[in-house]
């Protein structure tokens, strides 16, 4: 009853509204529409058809000539109903119904012979769930790869070093700020364990890997210091985090997440700040007890108020003068040191810092004694540096700070290890070593150091001798 295909349209006939072919519409289960293939008019249609279009069967012609004027998914709705009779292919559309809604709709048309008369049989499938489903489907993820793009922006631009370890603490993930702390390339990471890439950290990190890994417990706030191939030779310092990932299906621990922040440059400007508040203290209590030295040294041999007020100024003023030689060691730069070509002497140098302890008509308190010897212009404030710190050491609690103390400063090259040998030599005071170096001894050992020489302490019976050994060609340069 029912042909595959048609050609010419018959004539229109009682058909359509027959029982019986009211009767077919409605034994079929979904909505049916019977067109008139030429104006694709609908003469028939079933209740099913009727509620997809939002009307009643008798408005079911006029509901479908406003559907028609809808515009589908891929083109015109009647552009492919025309076409059904050469391919008859299902597509989709989105009809406009009443009151502004609408429908997506599977649209399958099929050319059909009905008793004489040929019709354009369409079922209408209402699958405006489904496209409503994949639009939201297709906007999450769209969104979660947008947030994804993100994050791996985020991922690898940010300033933080970031990593992740799976369960035998190798390398699955790694950014470029975690790979340029540790001298290595990203993609070399990868499949290495850390030991590998890190070698010189394995005895601090370890034991806090391991514990992640067997509690799923979250550590925060390590600090470590090392070396990696970033820097190789200087230990540099770090905080970290390291926290568990977990399996999403069974929530067990199969890896290592790592948050790792450099710290170098402000570890050392805090150790920097501790050492210059410790280096205030060391020189305020210094001062204090130099001038308590300075105003006895000035009574002892002032006949007259007025005359220790002139003595005790001039110390003073000297001290001050003293003072100016040091201060740019103090301050750890050379930006003030004296311009190329300006020479000064040791002796000129010793002189003008221990000017301030040495009183008139003793002169066999404090010597100075060596052959004329160049200093450089970066040179000049180490050694005036370790000569202030000494001499101050000494009017605090050494042979200076007693009447029958004395001091004696002498050098002298030793061409053949072209090397300057310098003794301050301290007499008339008892000198004890105290259990571990102290501020002003560390001082001194580093200022040689830094010039490249050395110095040794030797506690007497009667006083401190400190030998200096410094090479002649820094000491000049």
């Amino acid at each position: 009853m029912i042909a595959a295909a048609w050609q010419q349209p018959a004539p229109r006939s009682a058909l359509a509204g027959s029982a019986a072919l009211h009767a077919f519409l409605e034994a079929v289960p979904i909505a049916l529409l019977l067109l008139d293939p030429r104006t694709l008019a609908a003469e028939a249609g079933n209740a099913e058809a009727a509620t997809l279009l939002g009307c009643t069967p008798e408005g079911l012609a006029a509901a479908w000539a406003v559907a028609l004027a809808a515009v589908p998914h891929g083109g015109e709705l009647a552009a492919p109903l025309r076409a059904a009779g050469a391919s008859a292919e299902p597509f989709e559309a989105q009809l406009h119904l009443p009151r502004g809604l609408s429908r997506d709709v599977l649209v399958r048309p099929r050319p059909a012979l009905l008793e004489g008369r040929a019709w354009l049989a369409v079922t209408l499938q209402d699958i405006t769930r489904r496209r409503r489903a994949e639009r939201a489907q297709a906007a999450a993820e769209a969104e979660a790869r947008r947030r994804l793009a993100e994050l791996e922006t985020l991922y690898r631009t940010a300033p933080l070093g970031l990593g992740q370890l799976d369960d035998r603490l190798r390398f699955v993930r790694v950014n470029e700020a975690l790979a340029g702390m540790n001298g290595i390339a990203a993609e070399d990471h990868l499949g290495r364990s850390v030991w590998q890439v890190v070698p010189d950290l394995r005895q601090k990190i370890e034991p806090l890997l391991r514990q992640v890994l067997a509690s799923g417990e979250r550590i925060t706030g390590v600090a470590f210091s090392g070396r990696t191939a970033a820097a190789p030779g200087m230990t540099r310092d770090w905080v970290a985090q390291y926290y568990p990932v977990r399996d999403p299906e069974s929530d067990a621990v199969s890896g290592i997440g790592i948050m790792v922040e450099e710290t170098t440059g402000r570890q050392r400007a805090e150790r920097a700040q501790t050492l210059l508040v410790r280096e205030l203290d060391h020189r305020v209590k210094n001062l204090f007890a130099v001038i308590a030295g300075l105003v006895s040294f000035s009574a002892r041999g002032a006949a007259t108020p007025q005359e220790m007020k002139a003595t005790l100024l001039g110390r003073i003023d000297a001290l001050a003068r003293a003072h100016d030689l040091v201060k740019l060691a103090i301050g750890g730069g050379f930006a003030e040191a004296p311009a190329p070509g300006h020479q000064t002497t040791l002796h000129t140098l010793a002189e003008a810092l221990l000017a301030p302890f040495r009183a008139p008509g003793e002169h066999e308190r404090l010597r100075l004694e060596g052959e004329p010897v160049i200093v450089g212009a970066l040179a000049a404030p180490p050694l005036a540096l370790v000569l202030h710190e000494l001499a101050t050491n000494a009017a605090r609690h050494g042979a200076l700070s007693r009447p029958g103390g004395s001091l004696a400063v002498q050098w002298r090259p030793a061409e053949a290890e072209e090397m300057l040998q310098l003794e301050w030599d301290e007499r008339g005071d008892p000198a004890l070593p105290q259990a571990s170096p102290g501020f002003g001894q560390r001082l001194v050992t580093q200022c040689a150091a830094q010039l490249g020489g050395r110095a040794n302490f030797h506690w007497r019976d009667n006083g401190l001798l400190v030998e200096l050994a410094l090479p002649l060609a820094r000491l000049q340069g």
